[in-house]
C-alpha cells in the first residue's frame, strides 16, 4: 500500500479546480432557501411553475435544509486544495534548493 499521494496533473490544475469548487460552493451556499425556491412567486402559478416544482421532490429538501453547511464544506475543501498545492510547490522548491546546495566533492 502506498504511503504517499500521487498527483497525476499539475499543481496549477489542482489549484484551479479548487478555485472552481470554492466558487461553486459559495454560490450554492448563498442561493435562496427552499422556501424561496418553492414559492409560487419564484416558479409561477401555472403549468410551467408546477413542472419546475416537480423537479425538487421531497427527497431533495434535506439538501436545501443543510445547503449552508454543504456549501461551506465545498468552499473549505476548495480552499484546502489550493493551500495544499501552495505548500506542495513550496516544499518542492525547498527540496530542489537543498539538493542544489550539496557539494558533490564531499560525498
Amino acid at each position: 500500500m502506498a504511503s504517499y499521494v500521487s498527483i497525476n496533473t499539475s499543481p496549477a490544475a489542482i489549484r484551479s479546480a479548487g478555485g472552481r469548487l470554492t466558487d461553486l460552493g459559495s454560490g450554492f451556499r448563498d442561493a435562496g432557501s427552499w422556501a424561496d425556491i418553492g414559492a409560487l412567486e419564484e416558479f409561477g402559478d401555472d403549468k410551467f411553475g408546477a413542472a419546475m416544482r416537480e423537479q425538487y421532490p421531497a427527497s431533495t429538501w434535506p439538501i436545501w435544509d443543510n445547503k449552508m453547511s454543504v456549501g461551506q464544506s465545498l468552499v473549505d475543501t476548495g480552499q484546502d486544495c489550493m493551500t495544499a498545492m501552495d505548500l506542495y510547490e513550496q516544499q518542492e522548491g525547498q527540496n530542489a534548493a537543498n539538493i542544489s546546495s550539496i557539494d558533490p566533492r564531499l560525498g
